[in-house]
């Protein structure tokens, strides 16, 4: 993810081996980057630039604010990108491994508001994943 704004730049953001020349910004650890580029087989690009945070939704703000380029999940980001403050310049993409869980104490399972919830969420991955 990043603004658009890094397109106007004299940087070019076309391929993956292009983002050595740009400053990644990392949540709480080095290793999303590390994984993401070893997937796709990049292995021109120093993951141990650029800074990190401790909540992805600096990371996502530092993007929009045209700090970097970040790693994200598209949910997280779904705002943002709505909005027009960020992109993905790429098309590559890979499934987390990380999960959410929605959790109740068993008796509550069948309250509306929970119910609701649930299905909120369960809506939500579902757009995303068409």
């Amino acid at each position: 993810m990043c603004s658009p704004l890094l397109f106007q730049q004299a940087k070019p953001v076309d391929t993956l081996t292009d983002l050595k020349k740009h400053v990644l910004l990392h949540d709480s650890s080095r290793s999303a980057w590390k994984n993401w580029l070893k997937h796709f087989g990049v292995n021109q690009v120093n993951v141990n630039q650029g800074p990190m945070f401790s909540h992805t939704m600096l990371v996502l703000q530092a993007a929009a604010l045209g700090q970097g380029i970040a790693l994200s999940n598209v949910l997280l980001a779904r705002p943002e990108i709505d909005s027009g403050r960020l992109i993905c310049p790429f098309e590559e993409s890979i499934e987390s491994k990380d999960a959410c869980y929605l959790v109740c104490h068993l008796g509550q399972a069948a309250v509306s508001k929970i119910q609701l919830f649930r299905d909120w969420m369960l809506e939500q991955v579902d757009d995303e994943h068409g």
